[in-house]
């Protein structure tokens, strides 16, 4: 149950990167930085690629070609620690550019991360949780994007209207990734994938 819940720290992230993007396309330091405009607001070109490229990455990982050969063959726990390392790269590209380029394609990977959590994270909480248990523990992604949603809206309230305060928010969203990352290496692989890899008496112990 506890490796089942800490494992919703990857779709925490999915709902951080939808939700901190809102507040932050209205900053005057962004729109400096970014479109290297004063006054007025984003772009409405701009606005839609934020949003359109986080979710044509997610498409592209999430894709069944894609996302079945890295739960097939990284297994479900390696899948995830590539998700986070990619969640953390697309996160410093876009804390890190100085024009809509970069922050697009910053926004391409950081939804190719989400992508690949998406499909692996749900299915590493079935195979791990408890059979009495499984079905509400694999209700727990969907309440980490809402809790993701949520943290977003207070962080960037508390950080966005400091000077260069939305490269803040996005440095503080590598910090749950990390989290993953280090602490899913603690974490046993799914018993159904090392079953699948002729590994049976790891799968009995794990």
């Amino acid at each position: 149950a506890l490796v089942a819940l800490f494992a919703t720290l990857g779709a925490t992230l999915f709902g951080l990167v939808i939700g901190y993007i809102g507040l932050i396309i209205e900053r005057r330091s962004f729109k400096a930085g970014v479109e290297h405009v004063e006054h007025g607001n984003a772009s409405i070109q701009t606005e839609g690629l934020l949003f359109s490229l986080l979710s044509v990455g997610a498409i592209v990982t999430a894709f069944p070609v894609i996302s079945s050969y890295f739960i097939d063959e990284w297994g479900r726990k390696m899948s995830i620690m590539a998700g986070s390392l990619v969640f953390i790269i697309g996160s410093i590209i876009q804390l890190s550019c100085q024009g809509n380029t970069q922050l697009f394609f910053g926004r391409f990977v950081s939804g190719m991360a989400i992508g690949l959590l998406s499909a692996v994270i749900v299915l590493y909480q079935s195979e791990l949780a408890p059979a009495s248990m499984r079905g509400a523990l694999s209700t727990l992604y969907q309440l980490g994007i809402t809790f993701g949603i949520l943290l977003a809206a207070f962080i960037d309230q508390l950080m966005v209207d400091r000077e260069e305060g939305w490269r803040m928010v996005m440095g503080i969203f590598c910090l749950p990734a990390a989290c993953l990352l280090v602490g899913i290496v603690c974490l046993p692989r799914s018993p159904r994938w090392l079953v699948q890899k002729g590994r049976r008496k790891e799968a009995l112990k794990v």
